[in-house]
């Protein structure tokens, strides 16, 4: 069950746009500041300027095809898939470990807690015992 949770927010800050640029070999934009600019690789544009990155954000914007988004959002485009699929990708591409999905944590947890509380009732039963 581990591995069908995803943890997106994990995986976006794991993966630069840079790195998923370099898996494609988008190897085309310009650098502007602390921009990338250039032909859009999602929609394969004419525009030479359509296209920017920006380095800082790690996000994305196409003016022409009007695609934007995160590194998440970039390779659900290039894969014509869902964001979910594109992270399953990138935790792939990139080695990222698979996160505990909350509900274990949650459970984990919630076990300690019970664990905790038959304890206190087992000492406060010695104690009355003792007494």
């Amino acid at each position: 069950m581990q591995d069908n949770w995803v943890d997106f927010k994990a995986v976006k800050s794991a993966v630069t746009m840079r790195m998923v640029l370099d898996r494609y070999q988008v190897n085309w934009l310009r650098k502007k500041g602390e921009e990338l600019q250039g032909r859009c690789p999602i929609h394969q544009g004419e525009g030479q300027d359509t296209f920017h990155i920006s380095l800082a954000k790690n996000a994305f914007h196409c003016f022409s095809c009007k695609a934007r988004g995160n590194v998440l959002d970039f390779v659900a485009a290039m894969e014509n898939c869902t964001v979910r699929e594109a992270a399953l990708k990138l935790r792939q591409w990139f080695s990222i470990a698979a996160a505990r999905s909350p509900s274990q944590h949650f459970c984990s947890h919630e076990c300690r807690r019970a664990m905790e509380r038959v304890w206190e009732r087992e000492r406060h039963w010695q104690r009355t015992r003792a007494g």
